[in-house]
């Protein structure tokens, strides 16, 4: 089995890549009824009735595995966490996480107040970051990092560095932090390569990104613990978009919430309304890891979903109008981790940022950001199958659904788009700030472009 390396310098990247923000300060609101859309196209069974099979089967469980594997093999954004060993020393370790600090000081980033992010901002920070090394918990050899094993205990955000302080590329834009990594759900499993200087912080990898997370989130466990609680069965994934979990039968005792494809070990029905799960737990008495809690079976399911383009498009209407998030902020989701987390449901594992998407899976068509619309529209009517296609834009992946009335339709989470106005020659920019169904000419006239005028990538996930 290959081992995929996948390190620090990737963060670079994200930093780069990742998000599905209009690069535009966005004044006005979108209509509540996007241009060209309908309160029918607000459906999944509206798309599902103009699919000619949506209930032919994708893939099955063994198709998905080989399709997990070929993305692991393919890429080096997702991660198999049960062999990666990553190639760190003391001095790339540090090497990596210094280009990253390089980097975020030559964007000239902005803190809350609005001001410039200067050498008193990032010094205290790079201190704690412990770059040099010097602390011996944990040591690090100079042939690779000593892993330690956990899992999120709670929802924690994941951190291109170790504060909870934000920096955005405008002033005052506080819904854009470029510190913002991911989000991970609670029971998600992490390896532990670094801490800060203080201990808050720990530098972990999950099977899609690297970031900073704080260790009061993590339950450390060794590493024969960690692999049984990975790949324990039978277990549930979470169907809904978020799903609460609660520490007793009744379901009153509120704990936390898990966010669609979350996966947990499942210890049985307790009964109509509620099935018992296990999460991990740093207070578990036993050293064993596992606390008993409890979901509503109603938000989950055993086993994956099975993947046909019926099941992707219902597990993408349950998202609609939720508000967008970018990198996971406020608890939501942003483009990419709304597609991610629809195919998590039926076991497809894609890579965390829309540029890594828009390389996994089956090519129909690649392009220059603007060129051959009609035969981007030809291989949408002729090759692409809505619900299992993806379309990804610079910085933006969408969910192709479909034609209606010689118009193509896809469902993304998105902030806003651009329109045209001849006067005063300056576009203007729409909010809108949640998951949506749009005509893939929404923003044509605009400097920016219509949808499909940027798609770079159209791919069959399969």
């Amino acid at each position: 089995m290959r081992l995929v390396k996948f390190s620090l310098t990737t963060l670079i990247l994200i930093i780069v890549t990742s998000g599905c923000a209009t690069t535009e300060r966005l004044q006005y609101a979108a209509p509540s009824v996007l241009p060209n859309t309908t309160s029918d196209m607000k459906t999944a069974g509206f798309w599902v009735s103009l699919h000619p099979s949506p209930d032919k089967l994708v893939l099955d469980a063994e198709g998905v595995k080989t399709f997990n594997r070929r993305i692991m093999d393919a890429l080096d954004t997702v991660k198999e966490l049960t062999v990666y060993r990553p190639d760190y020393s003391r001095s790339n370790l540090a090497d990596t996480a210094k280009d990253t600090l390089k980097h975020l000081k030559k964007d000239k980033l902005h803190t809350k107040t609005g001001q410039p992010a200067g050498r008193s901002w990032y010094d205290p920070i790079e201190k704690n970051m412990d770059l040099d090394l010097s602390s011996e918990d944990p040591p690090l050899r100079e042939a690779g990092a000593i892993i330690r094993y956990g899992f999120t205990e709670k929802r924690t955000e994941q951190r291109v560095l170790p504060t909870d302080e934000i920096l955005t590329a405008k002033k005052f834009d506080i819904d854009f932090d470029k510190l913002q990594n991911s989000s991970l759900d609670p029971g998600s499993p992490v390896l532990i390569f670094h801490q800060s200087l203080d201990k808050e912080w720990l530098y972990s990898a999950t099977s899609t990104s690297e970031g900073w997370v704080k260790a009061k989130d993590v339950a450390e466990c060794p590493e024969d613990v960690f692999l049984k609680f990975l790949d324990r069965s039978p277990f549930i994934i979470v169907t809904a978009p978020k799903s609460e979990i609660f520490l007793d039968e009744g379901r009153t005792r509120y704990y936390d919430y898990a966010r669609m494809g979350a996966r947990f070990p499942f210890t049985g029905k307790i009964n109509d309304e509620t099935v018992g799960i296990l999460i991990p737990s740093s207070d578990a008495v036993d050293g064993s890891l596992i606390r008993q809690a409890y979901m509503s079976s109603a938000l989950v399911h055993q086993g994956y979903l099975p993947y046909t383009p019926r099941t992707i498009l219902e597990q993408a209407f349950k998202y609609l109008n939720a508000p967008y998030g970018w990198g996971g902020m406020y608890g939501e989701q942003d483009c990419s981790s709304f597609i991610r987390s629809i195919f998590a449901a039926v076991g497809v594992q894609l890579p965390r940022n829309s540029g890594a998407q828009g390389q996994a899976g089956k090519l129909l068509g690649t392009f220059t950001e603007r060129n051959d619309l009609k035969n981007k529209t030809d291989i949408l009517v002729r090759d692409a199958s809505g619900g299992i296609t993806t379309l990804q834009l610079k910085g933006h992946v969408m969910l192709y659904l479909g034609t209606y009335g010689c118009r193509q339709y896809a469902i993304h989470e998105t902030h806003g788009y651009s329109e045209g106005d001849p006067f005063p020659l300056k576009d203007t920019s729409r909010i809108i700030n949640r998951v949506a169904v749009t005509d893939l000419t929404l923003g044509e006239g605009s400097k920016k472009g219509s949808h499909i005028k940027r798609v770079l990538n159209i791919r069959a996930i399969q």
